[in-house]
């Protein structure tokens, strides 16, 4: 008869060196993998006498720790922690995860280039000085052709989505 024992385990190493800080007691785990977006992992972490020699502050640092779960000794996730929250009445830390593709969703060029806005385009004629309004559609690549030199201002009205 085969043995079907499966077992986890949680490294949390720093981003930067991928240096093994600590191997993470967390309940509640959650994770998914995604082929066109970030998956992302939940946790949960009691916070008493059998973890005060952990370092939970700094070894659940957002935007600087990275996580990884290991399955039966195989890696079979790994993202960067991005923010954390802790339960007073219950003792935990929730943590919140997303794969390492995450890390170009907090960067200037991928908000700049590949996320959609809700907005208005205002469009001044210098000539006659008057203000015209465009609505945009976020769900329609619109491309709205104006002179050359026109004044240009971008609202946004919405910033929905957003994983800061």
């Amino acid at each position: 008869m085969v043995d079907n024992v499966v077992s986890y385990r949680y490294f949390v190493t720093d981003l930067l060196t991928n240096q093994v800080i600590a191997e993470l007691p967390l309940t509640d785990v959650s994770y998914t993998k995604a082929l066109k977006d970030a998956g992302d992992l939940s946790a949960s972490i009691a916070v008493g006498p059998s973890t005060s020699t952990l370092s939970l502050y700094a070894n659940t640092m957002p935007g600087k720790t990275a996580i990884y779960v290991m399955r039966n000794g195989e890696c079979v996730w790994g993202g960067i922690i991005w923010s954390r929250d802790y339960d007073i009445i219950s003792k935990t830390i929730s943590i919140q995860a997303n794969e390492f593709t995450s890390y170009l969703h907090h960067r200037k060029i991928w908000k700049t280039w590949d996320l959609q806005h809700d907005g208005t385009l205002v469009y001044l004629d210098t000539k006659n000085k008057n203000q015209y309004i465009i609505e945009l559609n976020p769900d329609i690549n619109d491309r709205v052709t104006l002179p050359e030199g026109t004044a240009v201002e971008i609202v946004f009205t919405d910033a929905k989505g957003y994983p800061y």
